[in-house]
């Protein structure tokens, strides 16, 4: 009778993890691309350093019209430029201002990082960042190893490998980065207690029938 039960407990167990495993531990593999994919849109921080004149220095936020405000230059269009076209840009602007400009330019972009036991945390990323060193900006507790994906606002979901530059990923200000706990007891502990619970209730009818037999 023992032996029965102890192996109905763990059949039920077994199915219970099949059964409440998140939908979006099957979901798609994001599409890593092997170097910085982001395009300038709205929102994002750009931030340019101009060696031969640090006074031309600055950082601007992209308004809704895709330009930002640079200093010497005045508004400049980059909406939809990737890296290298906007350190091009900068550089032969400035180059019209002071001979041989030396310019390099950033672009940062804010994360919204949400999870069913986190609160929602805004987190500005720099694109040569991991997901993991994003998470750990956004207040990740250490030695946690979380499912991560990219939740579009359609719902819709897709798995991000931990290890993977955040800028080689195709996010935008309008995706979440959404944050599970990997550990399987955690993410089923409601069910595991009523599996419990039910089986606790079975092993004390079965001592008391054991009580009476005897």
């Amino acid at each position: 009778m023992h032996r029965a039960l102890a192996l109905g407990l763990l059949l039920s167990l077994s199915l219970a993890g099949c059964a409440t495993r998140d939908p979006q531990t099957f979901a798609p593999q994001v599409v890593v691309a092997r170097g910085v994919t982001w395009r300038v849109s709205e929102g994002d921080v750009v931030t340019w350093r101009v060696y031969n004149d640090v006074s031309l220095s600055g950082t601007g936020t992209v308004a809704a019209d895709g330009t930002v405000y640079a200093i010497g230059l005045g508004r400049v269009q980059v909406d939809g430029l990737n890296f290298d076209s906007l350190n091009t840009l900068f550089a032969e602007r400035y180059d019209k201002i002071i001979r041989d400009a030396a310019v390099v330019v950033g672009v940062q972009r804010d994360l919204v990082i949400i999870g069913p036991n986190r609160p929602m945390a805004l987190v500005l990323a720099d694109p040569s960042l991991t997901v993991l060193a994003v998470l750990a900006k956004a207040g990740n507790q250490a030695g946690q190893l979380p499912i991560v994906s990219l939740l579009h606002p359609d719902g819709s979901r897709e798995l991000i490998p931990r290890d993977a530059r955040i800028g080689s990923i195709n996010v935008t200000s309008a995706d979440g980065i959404y944050v599970e706990p990997s550990d399987f007891l955690f993410r089923n502990i409601q069910k595991v207690g009523t599996i419990s619970t039910f089986w606790t209730a079975i092993g004390v009818v079965v001592s008391v029938i054991g009580i009476f037999i005897k």
